[in-house]
């Protein structure tokens, strides 16, 4: 490839940091290895349980991954950098509060990224 092998391993730690987040959801909600029913499974049920924090788990994972990339749908800033990964935090972190927290920042922090990106797009 023609380019420095310190080079091509910081790009690789930076794509293998958001693998770190499944670990930590291991040790903070059990549910992920199907071990111990949390409160969400008392009111719907164990899959239903299942189901949302490996969907917890997915964005955690995308938000990390884009925070080290510094990319998602177009270059971002530091400060976006920050956000995205403030809100994969809060969503690894097993306590109700920073998961309500966490899916608004997330949400609202991607949808004004692509709306960014999108009307970036459209100037060009």
């Amino acid at each position: 490839a023609k380019e420095s092998g310190l080079k091509i391993g910081i790009q690789a730690t930076k794509l293998a940091i958001a693998g770190f987040v499944v670990p930590f959801m291991a040790v903070y909600t059990p549910a992920l290895m199907l071990q111990d029913p949390g409160p969400i499974a008392a009111q719907f049920g164990y899959p239903v349980e299942v189901a949302y924090i490996v969907v917890k788990a997915c964005m955690g994972i995308v938000l990390w991954g884009a925070a080290a990339v510094g990319f998602l749908a177009r270059r971002m800033a530091w400060w976006e950098r920050l956000i995205a990964f403030c809100a994969g935090v809060l969503l690894v972190a097993a306590i109700p509060l920073t998961d309500e927290t966490g899916w608004a920042l997330s949400f609202a922090w991607i949808g004004w990224h692509f709306w960014r990106a999108r009307r970036a797009t459209a100037q060009a």
